[in-house]
């Protein structure tokens, strides 16, 4: 949520050894955040650990449908969208990420 400290977002992400987290308000993607932005800026000021990711995060990340094919998806992966999340029976059910994308194309199809 907006509201989330990067304190806890940090510690989630390390937590879970991921890279980014959407950042969710009353069902939609509002923004979101990156390990590398966040630790960044932590490491300018370590200050910004008890601010909310609100103030740090980059925009939304793109939704898609349940069953959009892979080529749809593959085109929304960009520098600045390194996630797409999948929304089902209208709610976010789901992200994909360039990682999962090329785990498929690597390990999926052989």
């Amino acid at each position: 949520e907006p509201g989330t400290l990067v304190r806890r977002a940090l510690e989630f992400i390390t937590g879970q050894n991921i890279s980014q987290l959407p950042v969710i308000a009353e069902g939609d993607c509002v923004g979101h955040v990156t390990e590398a932005t966040l630790m960044a800026r932590v490491v300018e000021n370590p200050g910004v650990l008890d601010h909310s990711v609100q103030e740090l995060m980059d925009p939304p990340l793109p939704v898609i449908g349940a069953q959009a094919p892979l080529e749809a998806i593959t085109r929304l992966l960009t520098r600045q969208n390194p996630a797409v999340l999948v929304r089902r029976d209208g709610e976010l059910a789901g992200i994909v990420t360039r990682f999962d994308v090329l785990r498929y194309l690597t390990e999926g199809r052989s």
